[in-house]
């Protein structure tokens, strides 16, 4: 896929001295030593964005720009995929599980694909199977699934190739046996609960046969997945679990023209899921499941203001900008919690939306920052000139403009380097002891009215910091900072701070320092634009998110026997 490198174009001057936009593939990001879920809508149109693992690229189909994620696309970096920060705070088993992080448990069908670290299978067995290609490279194993009483497939086995050190998702069963429903897969034949579920990741470390586990079809529930009016592009059609178990519920892959699936659902044309993927599922009777599907609104906002996690605005202190249309707020130190770095005339706007995203995330970590090491707050210096009409910041002064060229770039990449660094350059790093191998940002490309509104309202929610990118005809990254809902949930304006802009506050009666903008928001042929100062508008291309990381924080601590109060 392609990333958007952000060059800063000013949206107040002529077109012409616009610096055009660097597009790069993702490949070209492969040196960052954390991680990025980078999100592709037109990958693949099944994906809803809970699910943080492969689903099936390949089977895109009218695209409406819904999240997958693709790990292969992230070779390079040493950050892997976990359950979405932040999303889990206060939010027990409600959220997309990961495979990984659910060491040990079986009993309940979670799969933890790394537990299957040297099990290699027998080869003698896979050898003497018909129908069965040689491998074309010495990098490539096979994946035996073995029907183990049941039948179908070729003579009752099914076969995969990849190469080593890769996760795949294992195929789908097409087994079946007469009496019983299929469970999950095992590398034990006589395995009574299944150690991987259908379609979960595996990571291949050689050659390796999967048996299937039955059970009895009196001694199991049976939960069906309706599709009515869906299209099923990857996932199970049904699953099964022992009674008085529980099943861990699929990532979703269904297709809906112009909608996005977001759960699970047991009314029929549902926007609303009653359950999430990986959420654990355990009703005791046979009973069918439907996949809720949105349009992105948000039902419980309807008329309301959300801002990030900290930030603080009193509704009655907007006033007309200076010289522009639109209304700002004056800022103010310890309490605001929303920044505005100036980037003068550097080519720089990712970096000062990284510098402002950072200067958020250490107004709600401070504590754990004290406790980690309290010099670094030197390095979340913040403050205007004496007009107030300029900010600055030791972080974009002294950190991304010593350490990075003046050139287009992408403010997730920023963030990761700051946080735990990047091999082939200096500085940063600064909390790798806590994050790295951690997910914290998030892309989601090629916005539209649907996904512009869920990924966004996920984000307020699960309090993530906020970046746009937009098309201007260059390319430009400001911050994101709240959201005003209409009165059918939908975002109708946003709250940014404009990085190529001085303050817009400093020239009014009373002056000081100022920077936050108030925008309507346009869907225009299923774009969302946003107002440029010259009264035009532009389309929102991409949508960042970061995370605050609490819970990595909290890990780190606890490992220590640190309690944070």
């Amino acid at each position: 896929m392609l990333l958007m490198f952000y060059g800063c174009a000013d949206d107040s001057k002529d077109s012409s001295n616009i610096n055009n936009s660097s597009i790069t593939s993702e490949s070209d990001n492969s040196s960052s030593s954390g991680g990025d879920e980078i999100i592709n809508p037109d990958d693949n149109s099944g994906n809803s964005g809970n699910n943080d693992e492969v689903t099936n690229p390949d089977e895109n189909e009218g695209n409406t720009g819904i999240e997958v994620t693709n790990p292969d696309e992230n070779e390079g970096n040493t950050g892997s995929e976990v359950t979405n920060p932040d999303e889990n705070e206060g939010n027990s088993g409600s959220e997309v599980t990961n495979p990984d992080e659910n060491e040990g448990n079986t009993d309940s069908g979670v799969t933890n694909p790394d537990e299957n670290t040297g099990s290699t299978g027998s080869s003698d067995d896979i050898s003497s199977l018909p129908n069965i290609p040689p491998l074309e490279a010495e990098t490539q194993r096979y994946i035996i699934l073995n029907a183990n009483g049941g039948t179908g497939g070729y003579d009752g086995y099914a076969y995969k190739i990849m190469d080593i050190n890769n996760k795949t998702n294992i195929p789908l069963n097409t087994f079946t046996n007469n009496g019983y429903e299929f469970l999950g897969w095992s590398e034990n034949k006589d395995a009574v609960d299944p150690k991987y579920l259908d379609g979960d990741l595996y990571a291949v470390t050689g050659n390796v046969i999967l048996y299937a586990v039955w059970g009895k079809s009196e001694e199991v529930v049976t939960v069906t997945i309706d599709f009515t009016d869906a299209k099923n592009i990857g996932m199970p059609n049904k699953f099964s679990y022992r009674k008085g178990s529980s099943a861990v519920l699929p990532e979703l892959a269904a297709f809906k023209s112009g909608l996005i699936p977001v759960g699970y659902t047991k009314t029929l044309n549902s926007m609303q899921a009653d359950y999430l993927p990986g959420d654990i599922f355990s009703d005791e009777a046979d009973t069918t499941l439907y996949i809720a599907f949105s349009d992105g609104r948000c039902l419980d906002c309807k008329g309301q203001t959300i801002w990030v996690k900290g930030v603080n605005v009193d509704e009655n202190s907007w006033v007309n900008k200076y010289g522009y249309a639109g209304q700002t707020v004056r800022w103010e130190a310890n309490k605001s919690n929303w920044f505005d770095i100036y980037q003068f005339q550097y080519n720089m706007c990712w970096a000062a939306t990284a510098s402002n995203l950072l200067l958020w995330w250490h107004s709600q970590n401070k504590k754990y920052i004290d406790a980690y090491n309290p010099e670094l707050n030197s390095k979340f210096e913040y403050h205007y000139d004496s007009r107030g009409r300029f900010a600055f910041s030791y972080l974009f002064d002294n950190e991304f403009r010593q350490y990075w060229e003046n050139v287009g770039g992408q403010q997730n990449a920023g963030l990761i380097w700051f946080l735990v660094g990047q091999n082939d350059r200096g500085g940063g790093g600064y909390f790798k002891d806590v994050f790295k191998g951690k997910v914290m940002t998030k892309t989601i490309d090629n916005l539209n009215k649907v996904t512009f509104n869920y990924y966004m309202t996920d984000a307020l929610k699960h309090n993530k910091g906020i970046s746009f990118g937009i098309l201007n005809p260059g390319s430009h990254a400001i911050t994101g900072w709240g959201a005003k809902y209409d009165e059918e949930g939908f975002i109708e304006e946003i709250y940014t701070s404009n990085s190529q802009t001085e303050s817009d506050i400093a020239d009014i009666d009373g002056g000081g320092p100022g920077g936050l903008d108030r925008d309507k928001v346009y869907y225009k042929n299923n774009n969302v634009d946003y107002p440029t100062l010259n009264g035009n508008t532009v389309p929102l291309m991409s949508l960042y998110t970061f995370s605050l990381g609490q819970e990595y924080w909290e890990e780190y601590f606890k490992e220590r026997g640190i309690t944070i109060e």
